[in-house]
């Protein structure tokens, strides 16, 4: 919980200077990274052509502040020494913006030939700061610091399809399943949650959903249901 604490500050003194938005690359071929923008706040100190590197290494010199970006708990692993990252953003939105995550990339124009441009929450669109979850564990093998894209952020879709009980150890058994996504409890799901307001806390992932069914049979989570949920910055 130290841990996102500390990174939201890191979210705030980037809002302080950036007209309260989110950080986020400009588009899903960029090797800048929400992190990596980070990096200029959380003792760091990044330069452009440290975030412009894929990832960073355990033994980086670049990154001997790489642990905040851990958690404590955290059993997955990689063949390698870049740095597991067990935090991340939602990768959520709705051309008419009923649904608003902290990013997304989009195509607003349709030209499918071009890489799908960045669009990241400013802080005025929360209409629930208190309840709405700006960052959590996703502690997936592919989810690395420094690592630009779509990559370190995540959809519920993806959570409930690879990570519910039905398809977890089946299909991510080499880099945890259950237990290594779900450190502090694999079998009531648990994760902690950084809210809009700077509050840490703590539940099963299948009670953040409106329909947790679809969790424990691994199927995917339209936007239609993310609507009422703790994921939707725009939820009445």
């Amino acid at each position: 919980m130290n841990q996102q604490k500390q990174i939201f500050f890191a979210f705030a003194l980037y809002h302080d200077d950036n007209n309260g938005y989110f950080p986020v690359g400009k588009d899903e071929d960029d090797d800048i990274s929400w992190d990596d923008l980070l990096g200029a706040y959380d003792g760091r100190n990044l330069t452009e052509t440290d975030m412009n590197a894929s990832s960073f290494q355990e033994d980086d010199n670049l990154n001997k502040a790489y642990e905040l970006y851990q958690c404590p708990a955290n059993i997955q692993y990689f063949d390698g020494k870049r740095v597991l990252k067990s935090y991340s953003v939602s990768r959520h939105f709705n051309n008419d913006r009923s649904v608003l995550g902290v990013m997304s990339f989009t195509n607003h124009d349709g030209d499918t030939s071009t890489p799908k441009v960045a669009w990241s929450l400013k802080l005025t669109e929360i209409n629930k700061p208190s309840r709405f979850i700006s960052m959590t564990e996703f502690q997936n093998q592919w989810n690395q610091l420094g690592n630009g894209g779509t990559q370190g952020t995540f959809t519920l879709g993806y959570i409930t399809e690879k990570y519910g009980p039905t398809n977890a150890d089946s299909t991510h058994g080499l880099d945890g399943g259950i237990k290594g996504f779900f450190p502090h409890d694999p079998k009531n799901y648990k994760l902690n949650y950084l809210h809009g307001d700077g509050h840490v806390s703590t539940r099963s992932f299948p009670n953040t959903l409106s329909h947790p069914e679809r969790f424990f049979d691994g199927n995917n989570y339209p936007n239609q249901y993310i609507i009422d949920t703790a994921w939707n910055a725009a939820e009445e």
